[in-house]
């Protein structure tokens, strides 16, 4: 799983892959396309695993936390090629992101004290999100993202730079 999802990122970084590649993977990715859909493979990944126990290997742990970067990051990736591109305002159409990742980023901005690489890369899904569909922005508030951030920037502040800087750059989006 580690391995395709890496190549996964290095495919849709336009710095590795042909702009156009990078772009029409990213589109497939994010709206199903072409018969592909991993989506729900990604979710399944980040969202963590409420029956695993505190004696858990260490080894499965971090093996599951990769995972969870890695399709965060491949998220993000692919929700900045599509924001450049302006197919990312078509989200408030489709149901997926409203039913299953809009409530999945919340929720990892939320545990950002817990692992805040994965809620920087929640932050940065979320600032696209909001940036490009307003009904996507309307349902990120009614979420209560606006607490969430507040609370990761505040543990960012602390002890996260990146954290900081992306939290901040999200609140000024819903700044009211």
């Amino acid at each position: 799983n580690v391995l395709g999802l890496e190549n996964l990122c290095s495919l849709m970084d336009p710095i590795k892959t042909n702009t156009a590649v990078a772009l029409n993977i990213a589109n497939s990715v994010a709206f199903a396309r072409d018969n592909v859909d991993i989506r729900d493979d990604l979710i399944v990944m980040i969202e963590r695993d409420v029956f695993s126990s505190p004696t858990e290997d260490i080894a499965i742990s971090n093996h599951g936390d990769l995972l969870r970067q890695l399709s965060l990051t491949i998220f993000a990736n692919c929700f900045a090629l599509c924001a450049n591109n302006e197919s990312l305002s078509s989200v408030g159409d489709c149901s997926w992101f409203s039913d299953n990742l809009l409530p999945c980023l919340v929720n990892e901005i939320k545990r950002a004290r817990t692992d805040a690489c994965c809620a920087s890369q929640a932050v940065t899904c979320a600032h696209l999100f909001a940036a490009s569909s307003a009904s996507a922005k309307e349902f990120l508030l009614d979420q209560g993202i606006c607490e969430a951030l507040r609370k990761a920037n505040e543990y960012g502040v602390e002890c996260h730079e990146l954290l900081a800087v992306e939290t901040e750059r999200c609140l000024n989006i819903f700044a009211l």
